[in-house]
């Protein structure tokens, strides 16, 4: 049973890496975390995924050191996805129903030297709407012509 429990939990830190409103105009990065589950020093971040089966955990990695920042008595944190549509990409095993991780606190310093550089990367994009070329596989549905990358000149 969870001492706390977090459902749509927005949060937010300044550019020092402390808590602020969501709303802060403060606020350097935000977040929303689907479902948070504390006890003690130990808590879960959940997150529910409804398209094919890509276990990602940068957004829930970071919910989890954001966690860590707003609640100081947390050392370990289990990140999870929760796949909705078990089945739909051709997964047969009922271990495809979750995919989880754990972080520690004494990851954090870690995460944030190797995490600040890429929002700062975002941050000068969007600033001077300066975006980098980089193939994905979201390419062939992009409108941006003028990238080496684009399929669909």
């Amino acid at each position: 049973e969870a001492d706390e429990v977090l459902v749509e939990h927005e949060v937010a830190l300044d550019i020092k890496l402390r808590p602020v409103a969501f709303d802060s105009k403060a606020a350097w990065c935000r977040g929303i975390i689907d479902l948070a589950l504390l006890r003690g020093d130990r808590g879960i971040v959940g997150d529910y995924k409804t398209g094919r089966r890509y276990p990602d955990f940068d957004q829930t990695e970071m919910s989890a050191h954001i966690l860590f920042i707003q609640k100081p008595k947390l050392e370990k944190v289990k990140q999870v996805f929760f796949w909705t549509r078990y089945g739909d990409g051709g997964e047969k095993s009922p271990e495809k129903f979750y995919d989880s991780k754990t972080t520690h606190r004494d990851e954090s310093h870690k995460f944030w030297r190797k995490t600040i550089p890429r929002i700062e990367r975002m941050k000068y994009a969007f600033d001077n709407n300066d975006y980098f070329e980089k193939p994905s596989g979201l390419c062939g549905w992009c409108w941006v012509k003028t990238c080496t990358h684009c399929p669909n000149k």
